[in-house]
């Protein structure tokens, strides 16, 4: 977390079961605000993520209603419940790390979340994020962009979510340094960071290392502390 004098704020789309990185974004702010508002983008990592298997990763897709809904935004984006996609989320899941160290202890928190039956994609999603955060001791303030009203275009909407939360320091994906623009950030009295996160090592099943799987990978094979220490160190 931030020091007392700084507040942080990070404003980012939501990421389903998300990697690591994402995970430190969450441990670096006080105010985490998540992206509802935005078009939602199929076979993108809004609603799926990969874990790690003996042929190597493996995606976790959560299936959505897209027919005829070309423009939706993440907020509005449902769940396709037609499809076994909890219980065969469950499967896959046993079938590649029931011989992970933490697997039990993981699943007792993960398992309930994939045989409820969601309606909306953020419901489930900021369900596994809150659990992933909580796994993790990070305890950011989490928000939604749409119930926020900030006008401007995207470095000053970003600004002014920041002031709504008087943050003072802003985090971003390096991937983000193309359209932001430092100077408008720091007449705004806001300071403008960005993450390059370098994805540590650990003891992996199957062999070698695969990086920028989902956080249960680590959380499996390390536990949560050491997932945690992990975490923050990249």
């Amino acid at each position: 977390m931030s020091t007392a004098a700084i507040k942080t704020a990070v404003i980012s789309q939501p990421h389903c079961c998300p990697w690591m990185g994402y995970m430190k974004l969450i441990a670096m702010s006080d105010v985490f605000v998540i992206l509802d508002n935005v078009q939602f983008e199929k076979r993108s990592w809004q609603n799926r993520n990969r874990i790690k298997g003996p042929n190597g990763p493996v995606f976790l897709t959560v299936p959505v209603v897209t027919r005829g809904r070309y423009e939706q935004k993440i907020s509005e984006v449902e769940i396709d419940n037609t499809q076994p996609w909890g219980k065969k989320h469950l499967k896959t899941i046993e079938l590649n790390y029931r011989r992970a160290p933490h697997y039990d202890a993981i699943m007792n928190e993960i398992g309930p979340l994939l045989e409820k039956q969601w309606g909306f994609l953020m419901e489930f999603t900021i369900s596994v994020i809150r659990t992933l955060s909580g796994l993790l001791r990070f305890e950011p303030d989490f928000h939604f962009a749409s119930n926020i009203a900030a006008p401007g275009g995207k470095n000053e909407y970003l600004i002014n979510i920041c002031k709504q939360f008087d943050a003072t320091r802003y985090i971003s994906n390096d991937g983000s340094a193309a359209y932001l623009d430092d100077a408008l950030f720091s007449a705004a009295a806001v300071k403008l960071e960005f993450l390059n996160y370098k994805h540590p090592e650990y003891e992996q099943l199957f062999g070698e290392f695969v990086p920028y799987m989902s956080c249960l990978d680590v959380l499996m094979n390390t536990g949560p502390e050491r997932a945690r220490e992990l975490v923050l160190t990249g």
